[in-house]
């Protein structure tokens, strides 16, 4: 699961992949650019959910839906793969935005 097949919404810029054998990391992944978490936070397990019932609804998808039967032990195999560069960006927002509202609250 790399490539087109991480390709999703554009405006999503994390991507989720099935880690069935655990291997991932080690065969398929460039750890100086990505972090990999795994998929516990309530938004991205619903976010996850309705990719995979999207897929299965739209293509019928033997796997998808192999996943959707047994959903509470097919979820711990899911990673979110996460771009450190965006990470990175999002955290120097966040830090700007904190510094303009300290700023403006200073000023007030």
């Amino acid at each position: 699961p790399h490539g087109p097949q991480l390709r999703g919404r554009h405006e999503r810029r994390h991507r989720y992949v099935l880690d069935v054998d655990g291997l991932f990391a080690e065969r398929h992944c460039n750890l100086d650019m990505v972090e990999l978490m795994p998929v516990v936070e309530e938004a991205d397990i619903a976010e996850l959910r309705e990719l995979i019932e999207r897929h299965h609804a739209y293509t019928g998808s033997p796997v998808a839906r192999w996943v959707l039967e047994d959903w509470p032990n097919i979820l711990a195999r899911f990673v979110k793969v996460f771009p450190i560069d965006y990470r990175k960006a999002l955290e120097r927002l966040a830090r700007e935005q904190e510094e303009a509202n300290l700023r403006q609250h200073l000023a007030a």
